[in-house]
């Protein structure tokens, strides 16, 4: 049976890798001609994916319909040899065009270079394209639900990051986490992981596939324990992408109970293929439950974990960016690190009053928090919140120094004035010396009152530069600063550069 399952895979559907093989050979020859061979390696891996998902569609296009499902079951031979069958042909069709592909790209360009890893990158992104179809069209009867079921698990993993992302950034406060970290999954560059991700869900859609009802064909889901978690996922994820997502306010879950309630009825409609559904009122008291204890846990803070502050004696280091960024003009921010027990004690205190009051405005500053704790464990925190809220971390002497760049040498000054950046002079080193004196003096000597000032909000703002290479980062200096303003008003005026 594998061997008449292997043959005829061969002659129904051998026209899949032929026509990419020709379509990409087409496109290279169109790319050499005009020069821009570029683009090669996308074209090879958008064709090569692409076929992959039609081969996986089509080699079990036999278990969505009735006849073709009684028609391979009923046979004298196991179900494996046929899945195994088609798995070979699916594995020679990639490996044919990868290496068509390959030999084509040294006939026309003569590179050599990183060819076999580029190959093997190509090849093992096709084959776990080819794996997460075939892993999806075991769990449906429809060929068409099989091919809009795995481009949604192809993007899935983007969205949940996003949601994750949202929890991190608006409700738990991490800092330092971006959903964009989710692509990594998607690179080339990591073969072994495309190829371990193949092996697993090949395995799992084998056992899919062993257990997989006869009469499922037709079916928009193939088994009953999966029928409730497509509909409550659905729901979730289409109500949460409707309503706003996760928030404080409660109006905003009753959006999400009422768009999911509409979808979990739409999607059972689509499963029965009747504006009579049965069972709606389980899935509608599950998916209830469901909202409820996302809000419990989640707007209610049930668990305590979005409030958690640690001891300061638990605390070996913080390190603390407020965000005020006035005197930054791009990244990276200078940070400061307390370790002293009065510094770590005045972080804590600054971060228990936010999450205790949790100041509500669109405030320009930030607070990010990173916690190394005694135990080897990190706590990342990240909050919008006004100044008055900061004093204790802005009376400390390393946060102070470090926003001021007084932990640098300034052995390259440049002065320049607001919005002025490209007239600039470059002082002396005694110059420099007597007005990092000046500003080490005016920090060091403030109230953090008179510190929030110095960052900026005065009508006249100068620029300093210290450091040649550092045009990304400028120490801001303007007239409310009783030392360093007098000094660098005269600068200014010995280089012409007053605004």
């Amino acid at each position: 049976m594998f061997k008449a399952t292997f043959i005829s895979n061969i002659k129904r559907w051998w026209w899949i890798p032929a026509l990419n093989a020709a379509l990409m050979l087409l496109i290279y020859i169109s790319l050499v001609s005009a020069s821009s061979g570029l683009g090669y390696k996308y074209y090879q891996v958008v064709f090569n994916s692409f076929m992959a998902a039609l081969c996986a569609l089509m080699l079990f296009s036999f278990l969505h319909t009735e006849k073709s499902v009684g028609l391979y079951f009923s046979l004298p031979s196991k179900r494996g040899s046929v899945f195994l069958a088609n798995l070979l042909f699916g594995f020679l069709s990639i490996l044919f065009c990868s290496l068509l592909f390959t030999a084509a790209y040294i006939m026309f360009d003569g590179s050599y270079y990183d060819l076999i890893f580029d190959f093997f990158c190509t090849f093992t992104y096709a084959m776990s394209i080819f794996a997460l179809v075939t892993f999806v069209s075991m769990f449906t009867g429809r060929l068409l639900a099989a091919g809009i079921f795995s481009l949604v698990m192809y993007v899935l993993p983007i969205y949940i990051s996003g949601v994750i992302d949202e929890l991190a950034d608006e409700i738990y406060g991490f800092a330092g986490y971006s959903a964009f970290k989710v692509y990594e999954l998607y690179k080339l560059e990591h073969p072994l992981r495309s190829l371990g991700f193949t092996a697993v869900l090949l395995l799992l859609a084998y056992i899919a596939y062993r257990l997989r009802p006869a009469e499922a064909a037709g079916e928009l889901v193939t088994f009953r324990w999966a029928k409730t978690l497509f509909i409550q996922g659905v729901a979730l994820c289409v109500g949460l992408l409707i309503s706003g997502t996760f928030m404080y306010s409660g109006t905003n879950y009753i959006m999400l109970t009422i768009t999911g309630l509409i979808i979990a009825a739409a999607a059972m409609m689509l499963m029965q293929r009747s504006f009579r559904i049965k069972g709606y009122p389980l899935q509608a008291g599950i998916f209830i439950v469901i909202v409820a204890l996302l809000y419990a846990l989640i707007a209610l803070d049930i668990t305590g974990y979005e409030n958690r502050v640690p001891a300061a004696e638990d605390v070996a280091s913080v390190t603390v960016d407020d965000g005020i960024h006035y005197r930054q003009i791009a990244e990276p921010r200078p940070t400061a690190t307390l370790e002293t027990t009065e510094d770590i004690e005045a972080a804590v205190k600054a971060h228990s009053r936010i999450a205790s009051e949790k100041p509500q405005g669109d405030y320009s500053n930030n607070l990010f928090l990173h916690y190394e704790l005694k135990n080897g464990k990190t706590l990342d925190r990240y909050y919008h919140a006004p100044e008055e809220y900061m004093t204790g971390i802005a009376n400390t002497v390393p946060f102070r120094r470090a926003y001021f760049m007084l932990d640098e040498e300034w052995t390259y000054v440049q002065l320049s004035a607001y919005k002025h950046t490209t007239t600039m002079a470059t002082l002396t080193a005694e110059e420099a010396a007597a007005l990092r004196a000046a500003v080490e003096h005016d920090v060091l000597s403030c109230t953090p009152e008179e510190l929030y000032k110095y960052y900026g909000g005065s009508r006249n703002i100068m620029y300093i530069r210290p450091g040649a290479y550092k045009y990304d980062n400028a120490v801001i200096v303007n007239e409310s600063m009783p030392t360093t303003w007098p000094l660098v008003k005269e600068l200014m005026q010995k280089y012409e550069l007053w605004p």
